[in-house]
């Protein structure tokens, strides 16, 4: 069934347009774009630490860093409810702002939620390398989150979160990076995080 057909009084038109619908203020000619607070993926260890300690993680490095952000919707992974998103502490706060600002846009109706697939959680903190790399992962440093991996599969050109999707706009307000921007052979629209890959 598709996300129009779940919610009768849905348009998902609508929510992209009221995403991008805000006032434009004058831009001033000289102002630059604000730097990224997010390192980039080659700098995480010295700005997240080193989560290793061995064959799982580090205890200490996760008892210093890891930290619950509550999701303001029914969140789930699979059939299992999710109270929470575990993050790095230094995302923690960002993260709150995008959660907020999505359930914000859409008027805090769970059912919108629903219909966009937003309750769909897919993953944060997990200890292993990246695909295809020996290298950690920005699961494993707890700085990436994914969404709804059943319609947006790891390298799959058609995926259901667009650039103009409600999620894609506000995690990207927050200077997150999406995999969905990522070239045909690393692409990833379930992906965001809060690293920079260049």
């Amino acid at each position: 069934m598709s996300a129009k057909k779940q919610v009768k009084d849905f348009n998902p038109a609508w929510l992209r347009v009221r995403a991008s619908s805000q006032p434009k203020q004058k831009r001033r000619a000289t102002t630059a774009p604000a730097a990224s607070p997010w390192p980039l993926q080659s700098q995480c260890t010295a700005f997240y630490g080193d989560p290793r300690g061995g064959k799982d993680f580090n205890p200490a490095w996760l008892k210093a860093n890891i930290v619950h952000v509550l999701c303001p919707w029914p969140l789930f992974f699979g059939k299992t409810a999710m109270p929470f998103i575990s993050i790095h502490r230094k995302c923690a706060a960002s993260l709150t702002r995008v959660l907020n600002s999505i359930y914000l846009a859409v008027d805090k109706d769970n059912s919108k939620i629903k219909a966009l697939k937003y309750d769909q959680f897919s993953g944060s903190i997990a200890y292993r390398p990246m695909r295809g790399s020996t290298a950690i992962s920005m699961h494993e440093f707890g700085c990436a989150v994914d969404f709804d991996d059943a319609d947006n599969q790891f390298h799959a050109t058609k995926h259901l979160f667009q650039d103009d999707s409600l999620i894609v706009v506000k995690f990207k307000a927050e200077q997150w990076v999406w995999g969905g921007d990522w070239t045909p052979g690393s692409v990833d629209a379930m992906h965001f995080q809060a690293s920079r890959v260049r």
